[in-house]
């Protein structure tokens, strides 16, 4: 189905599919945008047209201003995804996107009446959750970063060897930290629609306990699943991942619709 509108920024749509009948909206974790997702949009069905977000401050949009608070993302991308939502969609998170997706689809539901078919999460506790890790986002860069591989797994070292771009990635990473760190869950009712909570074996920031609070939000169907590895166990199993989204929102068809909330 044609978007109504221009293309958006906040949309990475490598290749749009006319005839889907499901969007599946992918958010990236803190530092990094859409090329994390770049994998994903050969590895799903021909009814499913992959949308990764693309965050302000990052690639083609690396000139504008980074986005300090969860509020202010999620009223920013409720508009953006505006056009977007004239067809059954999904939210998937990773990290901090959980977060992001999470704010965004209550948004949505406050303003528009309608819920994502899935929402689907990924090395991330549960929102209501108090937070178990101490602020970090305005340590010097040696803590910051000493800090930063302690919880969540060493940087690539050939991010490390590019200083230019590996403090790129640090600044965004200060103000997407900044941002959940800043983050105050607010009550609201849960969805009517299933979550999937997923996490790393060996995932010393999100625990089990960390993972199973997600199912207090919703009031349909909910369970957590781990697969091998760390925080960033997208990198070493990403196609693992790929097919565990895959699989999980398959059974959507054509004629369905998003549900309305109660």
């Amino acid at each position: 189905m044609p978007i109504k509108s221009s293309p958006s920024p906040w949309i990475a749509r490598r290749v749009p599919r006319e005839n889907a009948s499901l969007r599946l909206f992918c958010f990236p974790h803190a530092g990094a945008g859409s090329v994390i997702f770049k994998d994903w949009y050969a590895d799903f069905p021909a009814h499913v047209e992959v949308c990764a977000i693309e965050p302000p401050g990052r690639l083609a949009r690396r000139s504008e201003p980074l986005i300090r608070t969860m509020s202010e993302f999620a009223a920013a991308l409720e508009v953006a995804l505006d056009p977007y939502l004239d067809m059954p969609f999904a939210f998937f998170g990773y990290s901090l996107g959980a977060v992001m997706a999470f704010e965004c689809a209550r948004a949505i539901r406050r303003h528009k009446k309608i819920e994502p078919t899935h929402l689907l999460v990924a090395a991330a506790k549960a929102p209501q959750l108090p937070r178990r890790l101490a602020p970090i986002s305005h340590e010097p860069e040696p803590v910051f970063v000493r800090e930063l591989e302690r919880r969540y797994g060493p940087f690539e070292t050939m991010i490390k060897a590019e200083p230019e771009m590996f403090g790129m990635i640090l600044d965004i990473m200060r103000v997407d930290l900044g941002m959940l760190e800043g983050y105050r869950y607010q009550a609201e009712p849960g969805f009517d629609c299933p979550i999937l909570a997923i996490g790393g074996t060996d995932d010393v920031s999100v625990v089990s306990g960390d993972l199973e609070g997600w199912r207090e939000q919703t009031c349909r169907a909910f369970r957590t699943q781990l697969l091998p590895g760390g925080h960033f166990f997208l990198r070493a199993h990403g196609k693992q991942l790929r097919d565990l989204v895959r699989n999980e929102i398959q059974p959507v068809r054509p004629a369905e619709m998003s549900a309305p909330a109660t």
